[in-house]
């Protein structure tokens, strides 16, 4: 049985997530691939279980999923390509399979991950990309502002400094967990045009919802709703109630993840 590393890229738009859920009303990413892998060799005789860098919440996107599965199977790795992307629906796509060393593992190894999320300044100049950017008005509205309310890119680039660093991330997850919430965020890159906001985290790796509410509380500081310096009370205290809210699933995707040159 050999182990194979794919990287894969879908639109999240109609999917409940990556992860396959007991009796899952909403399909899954993981559930779909698992599915043509199967049936591509019924007679394996065991289960097939695709291990991702990342379990990508529903409505994300992902323009570079790593995956690692064990499969004892003769076709080559074009071939097993061929077959997930003749089977799969036309929202997933896998762009590569190539083997892998046994003791790779897609969530384990990866050493950064990179997440982006888009900000459309004005949706209408959007038309094609409308299901993977969230529109500013949309995050005025969270906040109970109106749709054309001014905001600063000195307060959102300030804070996206402060947010970065070795912490406990504690403060910005949704889903309580007994493992370590400390985490390193390498940098927040803002860019902004006069048609888009965006903003790419770079980390060793994300909680649950973590960026999402990384991108809540930033508009929080842009919008003057908080201070900037009042992000660092989060890592001292790390309770939900001191971070922003969470921002819209549609306008993030996984966009890159990177593991060990050797």
């Amino acid at each position: 049985m050999a182990n194979y590393r794919l990287t894969i890229q879908y639109d999240g738009t109609r999917y409940g997530g990556w992860q396959k859920q007991p009796g899952e009303k909403t399909p899954s990413i993981e559930g779909k691939i698992e599915d043509v892998l199967a049936r591509m060799e019924p007679d394996m005789g065991y289960p097939v279980h695709v291990i991702a860098s990342g379990r990508t919440d529903a409505g994300v996107h992902a323009r570079a999923q790593t995956a690692s599965v064990h499969l004892e199977t003769r076709r080559t790795p074009e071939q097993i390509r061929a077959c997930l992307n003749a089977y799969l629906p036309e929202d997933i796509g896998v762009t590569d399979v190539r083997p892998a060393d046994e003791r790779f593992h897609a969530r384990l190894s990866a050493v950064r991950k990179t997440y982006v999320y888009r900000v459309a300044v004005d949706p209408a100049a959007h038309v094609f990309d409308r299901k993977y950017m969230t529109p500013l008005s949309e995050l005025a509205a969270r906040l109970n502002l109106p749709a054309d309310a001014p905001w600063s890119e000195a307060a959102l680039r300030q804070t996206a400094a402060l947010l970065c660093g070795t912490h406990d991330y504690g403060a910005f997850v949704t889903r309580r967990t007994k493992k370590s919430t400390v985490r390193t965020v390498e940098h927040i890159d803002v860019t902004v045009t006069p048609d888009e906001i965006r903003l790419a985290f770079t980390g060793n790796g994300f909680l649950y919802n973590m960026v999402r509410i990384l991108v809540g509380t930033l508009f929080e500081a842009a919008y003057g709703v908080r201070k900037p310096a009042s992000v660092t009370a989060c890592f001292d205290r790390p309770e939900r109630a001191l971070s922003g809210f969470t921002a819209p699933a549609k306008g993030l995707t996984l966009w890159n993840v990177e593991y060990p040159a050797n």
